[in-house]
């Protein structure tokens, strides 16, 4: 927030709750019409005012020019500016000439009950730096009711900046000041480079295609006297390649401009020219390498990160995962149109340098079920990203695809069973017994098997309610959450059916009938 200690720069600023602001405007109202009925406001007050508004004002105050004898002047609503022009000479007669003015000016603003303010007042020397320099070495003094105002060596009038050599270098500088920042560009450099390869490219070939038909030359010859012409710009390209790569570390930029170079090679092979393959085989010799080192880089920082190190330990999706995702999304739709065996080594080197941190971090976690969590969260949002920038049959999609299916079924089994762990594991015996032909002892376990049907009689309804809560709080995206409570619900149907099938038909008479279930179900999943 800006702070000053000025008077001058400070203005009110209303804070006022909304039901303070309807009485401050029925108060206004009121104040307003008592004043204008009573004539209590002087005629010469505008602004804010029914039929008196800041036009008016001016009308009033155009008479002002009346007080300017020397000068010329301009008025701009109400800012008023004096001109005057002299020879360097001259300086002390138009000091004394524009000092009239002003005083004139300060006695028409007392009779009109108006101030000058000395402090935003300011003049400039405009001239060449010959005629400005001899002018400031008089140190001429401008003053309003007695104050010196200050000189300036560049001002503004109706957004154009003007200096005192009428150069417009700042204006220029502030105008491009999207464009530039420290001196440099804010475009990136790979706009910049496809702009100038571009503009090379449509020229080259023009020459090229000049040159051999009127010289009558092919192949070799050609070649040579291409090079010869064209030589020179062709070196400091690739010098100013250079340049930007040995410092550079972003791989979209540095990949991005690989991918520009397949791409405008392609163009001029296209348009039967192949004089600079070797000037694009140069480029390319100089930006792989360092594209490979960063890659490398990248991966070697993500394969020595310590999950004990980290803040972040919740088990929503990790910022170092959706920073993978972005990254490798944006590589993996770059190079779709000419893909690199190099680059998609590179991509699965990262990708299981990620998979690996994931587990590291899951391990941060004390419980099975927290660990699933953070896994399917991460997992579901690479692979949201990947399939939304990306084809479906990446590499990289159907690997995170399998893992997240994986993760997911895990997760199932692992929330239905505090709940319903019984019954699940009566049924994974019983199938067994039935595999052996083993089903005299099944009929022994009827005690057992009536014991879970009451413990499930009296609490399947609020273990479905808990699995449901649980699910939506632990998932961010209510895609795959809902995804994962149907799992779950479907899982604990079929479990439910086979435990039907189990038991004697004694215990079946105390069991919830499955149609009971099912509208119970259809609560939590409409189209289920």
């Amino acid at each position: 927030m800006f702070q000053s200690n000025f008077l001058k720069d400070l203005r009110p600023i209303s804070v006022l709750p909304c039901l303070s602001k309807v009485l401050e405007k029925a108060v206004c109202l009121q104040l307003t019409d008592y004043l204008e009925s009573n004539g209590l406001l002087p005629h010469v007050q505008s602004g804010f005012r029914r039929n008196r508004s800041t036009a008016t004002a001016l009308l009033d105050v155009a008479d002002i020019v009346k007080c300017i004898k020397n000068c010329r002047f301009h008025l701009y609503a109400d800012d008023v500016q004096l001109y005057l022009s002299f020879k360097p000479n001259d300086v002390k007669s138009a000091v004394d000439q524009i000092n009239q003015d002003l005083s004139r000016i300060s006695e028409w603003s007392v009779r009109n009950s108006l101030t000058l303010n000395p402090i935003k007042s300011k003049y400039i020397v405009m001239g060449s730096k010959h005629q400005v320099n001899k002018i400031n070495s008089k140190n001429p003094q401008i003053t309003i009711n007695g104050e010196v105002i200050e000189k300036t060596d560049q001002v503004r009038n109706l957004g154009l900046k003007m200096d005192s050599e009428m150069r417009f270098e700042s204006h220029i500088m502030e105008y491009f000041s999207v464009s530039f920042h420290c001196d440099c560009f804010q475009y990136s450099y790979e706009a910049l480079f496809r702009s100038l390869q571009y503009a090379l490219v449509d020229n080259s070939c023009r020459e090229y295609l000049f040159t051999t038909e009127f010289f009558h030359v092919k192949g070799s010859h050609a070649q040579e006297l291409f090079d010869r012409i064209l030589g020179k710009t062709l070196s400091l390209l690739v010098k100013n390649v250079e340049n930007y790569v040995v410092e550079c570390f972003d791989c979209l930029a540095l990949f991005l401009c690989i991918q520009l170079i397949n791409r405008y090679r392609w163009m001029c092979h296209k348009r039967a020219v192949a004089a600079l393959d070797s000037y694009w085989d140069s480029l390319h010799s100089i930006i792989w390498p360092r594209l490979d080192l960063i890659l490398r880089f990248n991966i070697q920082s993500v394969r020595e990160c310590d999950p004990a190190k980290l803040s972040n330990k919740e088990l929503g999706p990790h910022y170092i995962t959706r920073r993978y995702a972005e990254f490798s999304a944006a590589m993996l739709s770059l190079s779709e149109q000419f893909p690199s065996e190099d680059l998609s080594s590179l991509l699965l080197n990262l990708q299981d340098e990620v998979n690996c941190f994931l587990l590291k971090m899951a391990a941060e976690f004390s419980q099975r079920i927290q660990q699933l969590i953070f896994l399917i969260n991460n997992y579901d949002m690479i692979l949201s990203i990947l399939m939304e920038r990306t084809r479906d049959n990446t590499k990289e999609a159907e690997n995170f695809r399998d893992q997240l299916q994986a993760r997911s079924a895990e997760y199932v089994e692992e929330i239905l069973s505090p709940h319903f762990g019984g019954m699940i594991q009566f049924v994974k015996e019983g199938e067994l017994l039935l595999e052996s032909d083993k089903k005299l002892e099944l009929l022994s376990m009827e005690k057992k098997t009536l014991s879970l049907v009451a413990s499930f009689s009296a609490s399947w309804k609020q273990s479905l309610e808990e699995i449901h809560r649980e699910v939506l709080v632990s998932f961010p995206n209510l895609v795959t959450g809902s995804g994962l409570l149907q799992m779950a619900l479907t899982n604990f149907v079929q479990y439910y059916n086979k435990f039907v099938k189990l038991l004697t038909p004694n215990a079946r008479t105390q069991l919830v009938n499955i149609h009971v279930i099912m509208v119970e179900i259809k609560k939590y999943k409409t189209n289920y």
